[in-house]
Protein backbone atom coordinates (compact mmCIF):
# COMPACT_ATOMS: atom_id res chain seq x y z
CA UNK A 1 0.00 0.00 0.00
CA UNK A 2 1.20 3.65 -0.98
CA UNK A 3 1.40 6.37 1.60
CA UNK A 4 -1.15 8.90 1.37
CA UNK A 5 -1.33 12.15 2.79
CA UNK A 6 -4.40 14.24 3.04
CA UNK A 7 -5.11 17.61 4.01
CA UNK A 8 -8.31 18.07 6.84
CA UNK A 9 -10.19 21.27 6.42
CA UNK A 10 -12.37 22.36 8.43
CA UNK A 11 -14.66 25.64 7.61
CA UNK A 12 -14.07 29.08 8.60
CA UNK A 13 -9.95 28.36 7.95
CA UNK A 14 -8.34 29.06 4.87
CA UNK A 15 -5.48 26.74 5.92
CA UNK A 16 -5.60 23.15 6.74
CA UNK A 17 -6.21 22.21 10.68
CA UNK A 18 -4.31 19.06 10.34
CA UNK A 19 -3.22 16.47 8.23
CA UNK A 20 -4.54 12.68 7.85
CA UNK A 21 -1.35 10.27 6.86
CA UNK A 22 -2.04 6.34 5.90
CA UNK A 23 1.36 4.38 6.07
CA UNK A 24 2.69 2.19 3.68
CA UNK A 25 0.91 -0.98 6.39
CA UNK A 26 -2.57 0.89 5.91
CA UNK A 27 -2.43 2.50 9.24
CA UNK A 28 -3.70 6.02 9.64
CA UNK A 29 -2.56 8.94 11.91
CA UNK A 30 -3.74 12.64 12.31
CA UNK A 31 -1.68 15.38 13.64
CA UNK A 32 -2.97 18.83 13.69
CA UNK A 33 -1.34 21.60 12.12
CA UNK A 34 1.29 23.24 14.49
CA UNK A 35 -0.37 26.80 13.17
CA UNK A 36 -3.51 25.77 14.39
CA UNK A 37 -2.73 24.33 17.57
CA UNK A 38 -1.53 27.44 18.97
CA UNK A 39 -4.21 29.71 17.40
CA UNK A 40 -6.66 30.83 20.52
CA UNK A 41 -9.90 30.51 18.28
CA UNK A 42 -8.78 26.82 17.63
CA UNK A 43 -11.49 24.37 18.59
CA UNK A 44 -10.93 20.40 18.84
CA UNK A 45 -12.23 18.39 16.11
CA UNK A 46 -14.34 16.31 18.41
CA UNK A 47 -13.82 15.22 22.20
CA UNK A 48 -11.42 12.26 20.95
CA UNK A 49 -8.85 14.21 18.99
CA UNK A 50 -8.39 17.21 21.68
CA UNK A 51 -6.03 19.64 20.17
CA UNK A 52 -2.37 18.95 20.82
CA UNK A 53 0.26 18.93 18.56
CA UNK A 54 1.20 15.34 19.32
CA UNK A 55 0.13 13.08 16.65
CA UNK A 56 -2.98 10.48 17.38
CA UNK A 57 -2.41 7.27 16.20
CA UNK A 58 -4.34 4.94 14.11
CA UNK A 59 -6.32 3.57 17.34
CA UNK A 60 -7.29 6.94 18.10
CA UNK A 61 -7.68 8.60 14.47
CA UNK A 62 -9.32 5.35 12.96
CA UNK A 63 -12.71 5.76 14.40
CA UNK A 64 -13.04 9.27 13.88
CA UNK A 65 -12.60 9.25 10.32
CA UNK A 66 -14.17 6.01 9.20
CA UNK A 67 -17.26 7.74 11.09
CA UNK A 68 -16.61 10.43 8.18
CA UNK A 69 -17.38 7.33 5.81
CA UNK A 70 -20.68 5.59 7.35
CA UNK A 71 -23.60 7.20 5.66
CA UNK A 72 -21.95 6.64 1.97
CA UNK A 73 -22.87 2.97 1.56
CA UNK A 74 -23.46 3.36 -2.14
CA UNK A 75 -20.75 5.66 -3.18
CA UNK A 76 -18.79 4.01 -1.02
CA UNK A 77 -19.34 0.52 -2.65
CA UNK A 78 -18.96 2.33 -6.03
CA UNK A 79 -15.75 4.04 -5.30
CA UNK A 80 -14.28 0.54 -3.89
CA UNK A 81 -15.00 -1.20 -6.98
CA UNK A 82 -13.96 1.28 -9.35
CA UNK A 83 -10.74 1.79 -7.34
CA UNK A 84 -10.28 -1.36 -5.74
CA UNK A 85 -10.15 -0.22 -2.22
CA UNK A 86 -10.77 -2.08 0.76
CA UNK A 87 -13.70 -0.81 3.25
CA UNK A 88 -10.80 -0.24 5.78
CA UNK A 89 -8.83 1.69 3.73
CA UNK A 90 -9.99 4.93 5.03
CA UNK A 91 -7.43 7.26 4.04
CA UNK A 92 -8.00 6.15 0.03
CA UNK A 93 -11.48 6.20 0.74
CA UNK A 94 -11.50 9.81 1.62
CA UNK A 95 -9.46 10.49 -1.15
CA UNK A 96 -11.64 10.16 -3.08
CA UNK A 97 -15.14 11.46 -1.27
CA UNK A 98 -13.69 13.38 1.66
CA UNK A 99 -14.52 16.40 -0.42
CA UNK A 100 -17.95 15.52 1.05
CA UNK A 101 -17.67 15.07 4.03
CA UNK A 102 -21.15 15.88 6.46
CA UNK A 103 -20.40 18.37 8.33
CA UNK A 104 -17.74 21.62 8.58
CA UNK A 105 -14.84 18.84 7.84
CA UNK A 106 -13.63 18.24 4.49
CA UNK A 107 -10.58 15.87 3.85
CA UNK A 108 -8.86 16.51 0.58
CA UNK A 109 -5.53 15.15 -1.57
CA UNK A 110 -2.70 17.45 -0.11
CA UNK A 111 -2.29 20.77 -1.82
CA UNK A 112 -5.62 20.42 -3.19
CA UNK A 113 -7.91 23.40 -3.13
CA UNK A 114 -10.98 23.67 -1.42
Amino acid sequence: MEPLALDVRLDGYNDPVGVLVRDDRGAVAFAYMEDYVSNSDATPLSLSLPLSPEPYEDVIARPFFDNLLQERDSALTDIMAREGLSRDDVAGLLFHIGKDCAGALSVLPMGAPR
